[in-house]
């Protein structure tokens, strides 16, 4: 309905969701609830060094996968609300014929 809407309402989604990652150490912690975030504030407090590298690793892969997909998301619903912008002829110079 509204196409030229979509684009930034997908990269404003994907930020949302990459914030909800990154809250989802606090609420752990303040629920008590068991889960990656609540693993990563105990590896701090025991200075367990390898395990502090890998939930750094897992959360950078996450967010790059989720920005990867918004991307995607956005790219493809910009081809959609705007079809002229990729279209083959709109990348042609405008050249008098001799």
């Amino acid at each position: 309905m509204f196409p030229n809407a979509l684009i930034p309402t997908v990269a404003l989604g994907g930020v949302q969701l990459t914030l909800l990652l990154g809250g989802t150490v606090l609420v752990e912690r303040i629920f008590s609830y068991e889960g990656i975030g609540n693993m990563a504030i105990d590896a701090v407090i025991n200075r367990d060094f390898p395990l502090i590298q890998g939930l750094i690793l897992t959360f950078a892969a996450l967010f790059i996968a989720l920005n990867l997909a918004v991307d995607v998301l956005v790219t493809v619903a910009g081809s959609e609300a705007a079809p002229w912008l990729t279209s083959p002829s709109a990348c042609r110079l405008s050249a008098r014929p001799d």
